[in-house]
């Protein structure tokens, strides 16, 4: 079996990526945290740097040569522009790493750049204004129609939600404090001001999409989609999905495509949309990587970690679209790991 090596084996959804490659492959992990819950369902672990210490790539390029690595699949996403940019040196040691050009990373990462890029494209995208001052995000938040409209913001550089917002003014600061947990999303716009006092990156004030939020797998051959996988979103945690079901949706289907044929992606593609008001389909964000549900698809009868895998060995992933168990839903929970000390 080829040796294999996944970085951010502690990242959410990385477990079960481990599991789901260790039916074919020997896994290897690492991650900044020694106790990442990956590491025991490894064959070997491998403590690394942080992706934006100096001997990052030094160390990773000495696990692969010493372990004879072929696939390096990376899930954290501030790895990808690093390991994208010594692409040559892992090739020069046999090894392939899961990874889209710098270029597409560096649109799919600045959410401000990829919109623009979008709209020039043709394709459909939520109403936005990009806002660098306080005074600038009223004034954009007031424009989009708040508080008539529930109107979202999200930093321009950012994921996992984080500086995500929700403006509702349907929703009191009593109901917030009394029924919801302090991981919620909503918030008062006049709130922010302290928060953002010394620091004030581009913020996207945008339309807030009320329909179904869907998430897409795609596997995608240089601008060619092999595999488009839609599942929405019935349940979340912070961000990470705990509940979902997958649909077989022309239109998201059609859309995503065109995505991925326009940007020109490649590999492991995820892709992050909600309807509007009239139920077009429009994106929320994309993430050029594995994402930590993909094992979701399972239930569907697709290994996406490995599919991913054979591509990287220049082998052609076969998936037929009209066999598959449309409609399935899913559920995940939390299990545990355990080391000795």
């Amino acid at each position: 079996m080829e040796n294999i090596l996944v970085t951010g084996a502690g990242a959410p959804g990385g477990a079960g990526i481990i599991l789901a490659l260790n039916q074919n492959y020997n896994v290897h992990g690492a991650d900044l945290d020694p106790k990442a819950t990956g590491a025991p369902l490894c064959k070997l672990f491998h403590a690394i740097p942080a992706a934006t210490d100096s001997t990052f790539i030094e160390a990773l390029l000495n696990i692969c040569n010493t372990h004879n690595i072929k696939v390096v699949v990376p899930l954290v996403t501030k790895e990808l522009p690093i390991f994208a940019a010594h692409l040559q040196q892992f090739a020069a040691i046999g090894c392939t790493v899961v990874v889209n050009p710098p270029q597409v990373l560096n649109l799919c990462n600045d959410k401000h750049k990829l919109l623009l890029q979008m709209k020039e494209m043709g394709l459909a995208i939520p109403k936005f204004t990009a806002v660098n001052t306080f005074p600038q995000l009223l004034d954009a938040v007031t424009n989009h129609g708040y508080p008539q409209k529930v109107v979202c913001i999200k930093p321009a550089h950012s994921n996992g939600m984080r500086g995500f917002r929700i403006f509702d003014s349907s929703i009191s600061k009593q109901d917030i404090f009394w029924a919801h947990k302090p991981n919620n999303v909503y918030m008062d716009p006049k709130d922010l001001e302290q928060t953002l006092i010394n620091q004030f990156p581009t913020i996207l004030v945008m339309e807030y999409l009320p329909g179904h939020e869907y998430t897409i797998d795609c596997i995608a051959h240089h601008g060619k989609a092999e595999l488009i996988l839609p599942r929405i979103r019935t349940r979340m945690n912070n961000g990470i999905s705990t509940r979902g079901q997958f649909v077989n949706d022309s239109a998201v289907i059609s859309y995503c495509q065109h995505i991925i044929e326009k940007l020109n992606l490649h590999g492991p593609i995820g892709i992050q949309l909600r309807n509007d008001d009239n139920g077009q389909p429009k994106m929320l964000e994309i993430n050029p990587r594995l994402q930590g549900t993909t094992v979701a698809a399972a239930g569907m009868g697709i290994n996406i970690p490995q599919l991913i895998v054979e591509q990287a060995l220049g082998q052609q992933p076969q998936v037929n679209a009209k066999q598959l168990p449309w409609g399935k839903q899913f559920g995940r929970y939390y299990t545990e790991v355990f080391w000795d000390n």
